[in-house]
């Protein structure tokens, strides 16, 4: 006869993140064009950007393909959510999920068709 096991509850993981080159940041930007805007309040130089519609390969290929940047930018592809880029003092910027999934990034609902 099979045995009743407990659940166990999971905790939900902090979004990734992952500090990359100021350089690896402004060519990121570059790539994503007009995909990458400033968020309001942010650091000089920091910005949104929505990745779900990029190919993961040709984001990956800025930064060397870094395990580490593609864990952060498939989690964002995922969840549909934003990545943020910061600057940081010392010449790094930290490139992170923004967490929230931003209705802006949603595609727009289409009425049925008749």
């Amino acid at each position: 006869m099979p045995t009743a096991t407990a659940c166990r509850a999971t905790a939900v993981a902090a979004p990734p993140a992952v500090l990359v080159s100021a350089a690896a940041a402004a060519a990121f930007r570059h790539q994503l064009g007009t995909a990458a805007s400033t968020c309001p309040g942010s650091m000089p130089g920091g910005y949104r950007a929505d990745v779900t519609g990029a190919a993961l390969a040709a984001l990956a290929r800025t930064f060397d393909f870094d395990t580490d940047v593609i864990a952060v930018l498939d989690h964002a592809q995922f969840e549909r959510c934003a990545v943020t880029v910061t600057p940081r003092g010392d010449g790094s910027a930290l490139l992170a999920c923004a967490g929230d999934t931003s209705d802006a990034f949603r595609p727009a609902r289409r009425p049925p068709a008749r």
